[in-house]
């Protein structure tokens, strides 16, 4: 496909079209051969591996910021996330578990206060739907997530950025293991 291909099908103009695939070329979903047209890259497990280890890189380190300075707004928020997802553990409601995944981990960074890292974080999480689209997850997969999620929300309420460091930590590298 290319970019005139895109505007006939959707019926949008060139410019909105363009702004998407940059978009898309950006975040390592599609890749724009000059005069060929554009290539959507396969999911494969070494990028999902190579997503986790940037995530590894910085989401510990944001954490520990949050445990340093969460408001009792944000922990009242990040509770209620683990409330509705504790609900949602069984497999067959992985799609709406996802959706509480991706806010917890964007509230986290919110309570981190820093602006910077919560932008350099959000594409890092937005490319990480890949792993829910993929059938890698063990049965008991959404359960252990639970479980993690509820360790790193215990070490941000009681402050402790040691341990919500470790909790991310361990977090993201069972990702890791289940991804390998």
């Amino acid at each position: 496909m290319n970019e005139a291909d895109l505007c006939e099908l959707t019926g949008l103009g060139r410019m909105p079209v363009h702004q998407a695939i940059h978009r898309l070329q950006a975040d390592g979903l599609v890749e724009v051969i000059p005069r060929k047209g554009l290539v959507i890259r396969s999911d494969s497990l070494q990028d999902i591996l190579t997503l986790l280890e940037a995530r590894l890189a910085i989401e510990p380190n944001i954490v520990a910021l949050a445990a340093q300075r969460i408001t009792p707004e944000k922990a009242a928020e990040l509770r209620r996330l683990l409330k509705e997802s504790a609900s949602l553990i069984d497999q067959s409601q992985r799609k709406a578990f996802s959706v509480l995944d991706r806010a917890f981990h964007g509230v986290v960074a919110e309570a981190a206060n820093n602006k910077v890292l919560s932008d350099m974080l959000r594409p890092l999480h937005e490319r990480s739907d890949l792993i829910w689209h993929l059938r890698i997850m063990p049965a008991d997969g959404l359960e252990v997530t639970q479980r993690e999620h509820e360790a790193v929300l215990q070490a941000v309420a009681d402050q402790n950025s040691e341990a919500a460091w470790q909790a991310m930590k361990e977090h993201l590298t069972s990702l890791c293991v289940i991804a390998s």
